[in-house]
């Protein structure tokens, strides 16, 4: 939640939040760069999820499905940012709307699904499918100070979303 300045308007939701603040401070991005900027943050995010992973049994083909199709998102991925030119970020070395609404997704996924499931190695994936632009990414965005001050460290957040898994599939058991 962000209060404005002029104290009647209250926003939620990441990405009016981060629309907001590019409008507020606007990078030294084209408008074809910005438009790119917002669509690889529509499309991108929730694709990097690891979440339905860890919800399917270990070995069990519903996680060998799930872990193929993040497989193929992770390809498309970086394709687009091959698309778009050199790194470490979408642009080059500024970090934009694209890293802010897709880092707490690409931090979660290199962190929690190796600790949960240290079998399932996204860094190893990218390595061995060729991914190098993605990979890239992931590491100059997961190294970003900012983006390390905003999660808790790797253990606490390895921890906490062990739990919740384990919560929802009691839950769905029940159910």
């Amino acid at each position: 939640m962000l209060e404005c300045d002029d104290g009647s308007t209250v926003l939620a939701e990441s990405m009016v939040l981060l629309d907001y603040l590019d409008d507020l401070h606007p990078p030294s991005l084209t408008l074809e760069q910005r438009a790119r900027a917002r669509l690889f943050a529509t499309l991108f995010p929730g694709r990097l999820s690891s979440f339905g992973i860890l919800m399917c049994e270990p070995g069990s083909s519903e996680e060998a499905a799930a872990v193929e199709k993040l497989r193929a998102d992770l390809k498309a991925m970086d394709n687009f940012l091959a698309e778009t030119g050199p790194g470490p970020f979408l642009y080059g070395d500024q970090f934009s709307c694209a890293e802010a609404a897709a880092a707490p997704f690409a931090q979660r996924l290199i962190h929690v699904l190796p600790g949960v499931r240290p079998e399932l190695d996204p860094k190893a994936w990218m390595a061995n499918d060729g991914l190098g632009r993605l990979a890239g990414w992931v590491q100059a965005v997961c190294e970003r100070e900012s983006c390390v001050e905003s999660l808790p460290p790797p253990a606490e957040l390895v921890e906490s979303f062990s739990k919740m898994v384990e919560r929802m599939k009691a839950a769905a058991a029940a159910a």
